[in-house]
């Protein structure tokens, strides 16, 4: 009877969250679409040690649209001078609080850094909730931001390839770019857990083994398989007419996902 009880109430959670993020995909409004990107130079940064040392090769400045994740707001703010200060599209888990924190989306800090659009990555029944139309309201009423969430069809695809496991924000976003055909789309700061992530990330993983435990606790994801899908994702991109530009440890890190 108590297991029968669990599976229905799970059930009945999934339904409503189904529900719900059909309301958010309901007339494109809260989706993440072509407008945004289509045709437009645009470039990833991620949050790996490396993103430093590839920003000094890139001039961020000069991309139409700069899309970076979850902490990356206080990354940016300590590398200012390398890594821009300028931030269009910010994909955010909306953990905001805990030791897998992403930060708190701080209406000061979006305005500060000129976030225009905060995207949620996971757009699957068992992720989304009424959360998500939470922060819509806040965002836009207290930082004028737009909330919207990647394709569902899209991201159910991905966590297809990954076999069930739930993609990174991280890996979400270059695919979801890469996907609405930008003219060029420049990625920095991403070895799939291969190194550690920036110290201005989060300082405390700074090795390779400790990104890797970090990604596999509570067995949510699978930094291998995800290399190999996301490398899959920049060749169609590319056969499309992407121009590609990978950073020196984004392309190494891709070349080792065999």
């Amino acid at each position: 009877m108590i297991s029968w009880l669990r599976d229905l109430n799970r059930r009945r959670r999934l339904g409503r969250r189904s529900r719900l993020l059909a309301r958010a995909v309901r007339g494109g409004e809260h989706v993440l679409g072509r407008a945004k990107v289509a045709g437009r130079r645009v470039a990833v940064v991620g949050p790996a040690d490396t993103v430093t040392e590839e920003a000094r090769s890139v001039d961020l400045a000069g991309y139409d649209v700069i899309v970076r994740m979850n902490r990356s707001l206080t990354l940016q703010g300590a590398a200012l001078n390398t890594l821009g200060g300028r931030t269009d599209m910010l994909f955010h888990n909306f953990k905001q609080e805990g030791v897998r924190s992403a930060s708190p989306l701080d209406p000061a800090a979006l305005r500060r850094h000129g976030v225009g659009t905060v995207v949620f990555p996971h757009a699957s029944d068992r992720s989304f909730s009424s959360a998500f139309f939470d922060q819509a309201r806040r965002l836009k009423d207290e930082a004028g931001v737009e909330t919207q969430v990647v394709d569902p069809a899209l991201y159910g695809a991905l966590t297809s390839k990954l076999e069930g496991r739930v993609p990174t924000t991280g890996a979400t976003a270059v695919a979801a770019i890469a996907a609405l055909d930008p003219a060029e789309l420049c990625v920095i700061g991403f070895t799939f857990f291969q190194t550690g992530y920036s110290a201005a990330y989060n300082p405390q993983i700074a090795t390779g083994d400790a990104a890797r435990d970090w990604a596999a606790q509570e067995g949510l994801h699978d930094p291998a398989r995800e290399a190999r899908v996301i490398r899959r994702r920049l060749e169609e991109a590319e056969a499309r007419g992407v121009a590609l530009r990978l950073g020196a440890g984004v392309s190494a890190a891709l070349g080792r996902a065999d």
